[in-house]
């Protein structure tokens, strides 16, 4: 429990004040109970729960790393022709 507690606590290092309120305010829902200081209760929280708040962060995190290379990829695409349907081709079934 102390790797989790020490994994969440390096993640919570990249996150903002307003994320890290964000993410407390939406764990206190979601574990119906209030969480007021994160950090300093993590050793209340079962295992589930930790491994909850680390996919909760890692989300965030991942989400805040890619956003802005998808809005750069969504501008260069802006006004260009692409196309309305996917297609895989012929499935050949051995």
């Amino acid at each position: 429990m102390n790797e989790t507690i020490a994994r969440i606590i390096s993640q919570c290092e990249k996150l903002s004040e307003d994320e890290m309120n964000m993410v407390t305010d939406g764990l206190s829902r979601g574990f119906d109970r209030r969480i007021q200081n994160l950090i300093l209760e993590l050793t209340t929280f079962s295992h589930d729960e930790l491994v909850i708040t680390s996919n909760v962060i890692s989300g965030l995190i991942l989400t805040k790393e890619n956003v802005p290379d998808m809005i750069e990829a969504h501008e260069q695409f802006k006004g260009t022709a692409l196309p309305n349907t996917i297609t895989f081709g012929r499935i050949i079934k051995d």
